[in-house]
């Protein structure tokens, strides 16, 4: 079974790390990356190709 890639964005540490633990529990899924940043997420999502970007309204950088 194929994951679902998943960049979860948010300059909120503690939710950034703690939907990455829950989201991590489910084995279809995989976080390939963590952005603090606005312009850090473009850059992810540009190199990771996601599935699903979960990201907050409100970014630094954007």
């Amino acid at each position: 079974m194929k994951k679902i890639k998943i960049i979860i964005a948010d300059d909120h540490s503690i939710l950034q790390h703690g939907l990455a633990n829950s989201l991590e529990m489910e084995k279809k899924f995989e976080i390939v990356a963590k952005a603090d940043t606005g312009i850090a997420a473009i850059e992810y999502a540009s190199r990771y190709q996601p599935d699903l970007v979960i990201m907050d309204i409100s970014m630094p950088g954007l």
